[in-house]
């Protein structure tokens, strides 16, 4: 079993590693919304990227850990179980699961009779870095200095855009 913040695997070149969003189950006026009427976000949280993905993000702005948007029908969808909260190198057989938490087929948390530990299941994505379109994050950095968008030129003479941090 995985622990908090082992990843499933390692992601390779321009690939990035994304925590998918979970939908909302409450509207505003505190509605219950079963799963099949769930909007999907098409949102989550950068975990990792590939070396040659880490250079675009850098580039771009982008940081781990950003909250960003990627296209609908972007990267493969996997699932990352692993034990939060407690022992997570017992055995398998040494737990007893029950279901606690469930949202839209996103995340699902699970408590052990036996041990009294918390598994996540959660769904994270696999996608290139080209498909992020953009970053919550990135546009609070705009806005208060931290960073800003610069018209630059390239060694070639070629008009380009890049991203200034005061960091």
């Amino acid at each position: 079993m995985l622990g908090p913040n082992d990843l499933p695997f390692a992601v390779a070149g321009m690939r990035v590693l994304i925590l998918e969003k979970a939908p909302k189950d409450r509207t505003e006026g505190g509605l219950h919304i079963p799963d099949v009427a769930k909007i999907r976000y098409w949102s989550g949280v950068l975990l990792d990227a590939g070396l040659q993905a880490r250079d675009i993000l850098h580039d771009n702005g982008f940081k781990i850990g950003d909250e960003v948007e990627f296209g609908q029908y972007a990267g493969l969808r996997e699932v990352w179980d692993r034990v939060v909260e407690g022992d997570h190198s017992l055995p398998d057989d040494s737990y007893s699961w029950g279901l606690i938490d469930s949202v839209a087929g996103v995340q699902k948390r699970y408590k052990c009779s036996k041990t009294g530990a918390i598994r996540a299941m959660d769904s994270i994505i696999v996608l290139n870095v080209d498909d992020l379109i953009a970053s919550v994050e990135l546009a609070a950095r705009i806005r208060n200095g931290a960073a800003r968008y610069k018209l630059g030129k390239t060694s070639d003479g070629k008009t380009q855009h890049f991203i200034e941090r005061s960091e």
